[in-house]
């Protein structure tokens, strides 16, 4: 029997079984693809309002710590007022006599928060992310990152905005 006898259409015969295995895999790998590279981070950062951000790229998403927010009239911990500011600067009745790199309000909420962390199961954070105006002066800031540290957090995060 020849090949043209054995593979040629007959002429009456117009519909075909449709193979669709491959094509679901297709779709299922292409699914996949889009959930893995799909960019979802658990904890948004939102800026509080009049804080300019400074622009940055980051390739790790935020854990969930502490957020201090330093505004130019007052400053929040996880969105609840610790201290007044005029004009971005504290009063010197804030700073601890003994230690005058160390603001006292912000110190006693930070011990507060790393004794009483707000989820019980998490274990105590390490670190704290803070949210400062990009037009401030690291020097400004100094005093923030010494009450920090002295708290007991090791760590400082600095918010940023991602971009170029």
């Amino acid at each position: 029997m020849s090949y043209r006898r054995r593979f040629r259409r007959r002429a009456g015969e117009t519909t075909f079984a449709l193979n669709i295995t491959s094509m679901t895999d297709v779709f299922t790998l292409l699914l996949v693809f889009l959930l893995q590279t799909y960019a979802s981070s658990e904890l948004q950062v939102e800026p509080h309002p009049g804080v300019k951000l400074p622009v940055s790229s980051s390739l790790k998403d935020p854990n969930r710590v502490p957020q201090l927010v330093v505004s130019s009239q007052e400053v929040l911990l996880d969105g609840k007022k610790v201290l007044s500011l005029n004009n971005g600067r504290f009063s010197s009745a804030d700073l601890d006599p003994q230690n005058p790199l160390i603001i006292k309000p912000l110190f006693a909420a930070l011990k507060t928060r790393l004794e009483k962390p707000a989820d019980a199961k998490e274990p105590p954070p390490d670190s704290v992310l803070l949210q400062a105006d990009a037009s401030r002066d690291m020097t400004e800031l100094s005093l923030y990152f010494a009450t920090i540290s002295a708290a007991g957090f090791p760590k400082v995060k600095l918010a940023t905005v991602v971009g170029r």
